[in-house]
């Protein structure tokens, strides 16, 4: 079974919930995980959740994927950060499974 976490001061959104596809829900208590970590991009603004982002590992920054980056500009900042992916709120369940499934395979490959 494939595992998540959800880093935010807020509830998990129904359209970022991996659970509808199956995954496990896992709490998430140091920057140090072996599995996927949606993290909201409005906790962006929040400096514990920003400190917690540039507290990880460079392999650890690659496990996480920032859900509802709006702009291209701000996707391609996180991206040029070291994060593994980001998408906007609109994003299908399918497209976020298949990107958290690409994060999840790497992390196992490498």
């Amino acid at each position: 079974m494939e595992r998540f976490s959800w880093v935010s001061p807020r509830d998990i959104p129904e359209q970022f919930d991996l659970r509808r596809k199956g995954w496990e829900l896992l709490p998430l208590k140091s920057p140090q995980s072996d599995n996927v970590v949606l993290v909201d991009a409005n906790s962006l603004n929040d400096q514990r959740f920003l400190q917690f982002i540039t507290m990880a590992s460079a392999e650890n920054r690659r496990m996480m994927l920032v859900c509802g980056a709006e702009t291209p500009e701000v996707r391609s900042r996180l991206l040029s950060g070291g994060l593994g992916d980001a998408v906007a709120h609109t994003v299908a369940m399918e497209e976020l499974e298949a990107r958290a499934s690409k994060l999840d395979a790497l992390a196992n490959w490498v």
